[in-house]
């Protein structure tokens, strides 16, 4: 009997301590943005001192005697961070000496801190906080970006049989008035039927809510040696009534193509998308996985493990990434950037499109995506049919 309350006991306390760990992370987030737009850091209210300075002699503190909150009145201009057992507990709060480093480690993560306004160049984020790649390897597989920091991925609607505009799969956005996305969504479809939306926004956004955000798709060209069975070559551009103005805006921008006579089956890259298991409390949201990329001949023999047989061969036009339990796109991904940096740049390009897989997030089996870098001269062929560069 003790031994089954015990048992109950430490479950419990299980439970409690990963929700605890849970809302720390989501805190230490959320102080992190507080900390780079004021210029502060976040401390507790008794090691700031009257002129918002953070105490580093130690004056004060070495028997700190902890003051209500409210005899702290006398300073009204402290700006409330996160956290804390009572509201006001944690301030962010000024070094003594201004200084502040350019990059702070959130548990493998890496984050650059930028003030600079929009780079209004391809790849470039639309965010002042420029995030590399956070992964959380203790809290599983995905996270919520921050609004901007894939600010050309595109929502891409589809009219349903009585008339209402339900959402379809990604795209991204490589020129103002071009989405790239995956040829098996538009197969044989009319431009007529399909809506884009690109705002720059973590949560999904929807057909009407705002106008300025929206595009008509006035054509669909499919890459000619599309293979709907295998889904060899699965890439698809969609022209827009009009382009976006990106010089104009602080929230989208375009992704860049990949360089010319690029070599990378290695490092890892990162996909998002508003696919299974991005419902959060009611409200779609874009969700981001890094992915590891996974060398050609390696990917092909752990999927002849699956049941795709010892004999399946993988297709040139392909690139794979993942394979690590429970990180992985998804259903409802589709369509969606698989994006790199730049070498020695800040800037992401468009590596790969989500296009299938077996399963998802299964161990040693990785994800499947259209090699840009194999499409990349159709692509261009077809803009210059419309006097588009990039």
């Amino acid at each position: 009997m003790w031994k089954y309350v015990l048992f109950i006991f430490n479950l419990l306390l299980a439970v409690t301590v990963q929700s605890d760990l849970r809302f720390r992370r989501q805190s230490d987030i959320n102080n992190f943005i507080i900390e780079t737009f004021n210029n502060c850091n976040c401390v507790n209210y008794y090691q700031c001192d009257s002129n918002n300075e953070i105490v580093t002699d130690g004056e004060g503190l070495l028997e700190p005697r902890l003051k209500d909150i409210n005899e702290e009145s006398q300073n009204n201009t402290r700006i409330i961070c996160k956290g804390g057992k009572f509201e006001g507990e944690i301030v962010c709060c000024k070094l003594n000496d201004n200084n502040r480093t350019e990059s702070i480690d959130f548990k493998n993560s890496t984050n650059r801190i930028s003030t600079e306004k929009p780079i209004h160049e391809c790849g470039a984020q639309r965010t002042q906080i420029n995030v590399r790649i956070i992964v959380d390897k203790e809290d599983n597989n995905d996270i919520i970006p921050i609004g901007g920091e894939f600010p050309w991925i595109a929502a891409i609607y589809e009219k349903d049989n009585a008339g209402k505009w339900v959402f379809y799969c990604s795209g991204a956005l490589i020129h103002p008035k071009v989405i790239l996305t995956a040829n098996h969504y538009f197969h044989r479809k009319n431009a007529i039927d399909y809506k884009v939306v690109v705002t720059g926004d973590v949560e999904l956004s929807s057909i009407g809510k705002d106008v300025n955000n929206e595009r008509n798709i006035v054509e669909i060209v499919n890459h000619p040696k599309f293979y709907s069975g295998g889904l060899y070559n699965d890439g698809s551009l969609l022209f827009l009534d009009k382009p976006f103005d990106i010089s104009k805006t602080n929230s989208i921008n375009t992704i860049c193509l990949p360089p010319d006579n690029l070599e990378m089956d290695s490092g890892s890259c990162l996909t998002a998308g508003w696919g299974k298991g991005s419902i959060i409390d009611g409200v779609q949201v874009l969700k981001k996985v890094a992915l590891p990329l996974v060398p050609r001949i390696q990917c092909q023999e752990q999927l002849r493990q699956t049941r795709l047989g010892t004999k399946f061969n993988l297709h040139d036009s392909f690139i794979c990434a993942g394979g690590e339990k429970g990180k992985d796109a998804c259903r409802g991904d589709g369509g969606s950037p698989l994006m790199c940096l730049l070498p020695g740049e800040r800037r992401y390009f468009h590596m790969g499109i989500v296009s299938w897989g077996v399963g998802c997030g299964d161990e040693n089996v990785p994800g499947i995506y259209t090699n840009v870098i194999k499409i990349k001269s159709w692509i261009i062929e077809e803009l210059q049919k419309k006097d588009i560069n990039v």
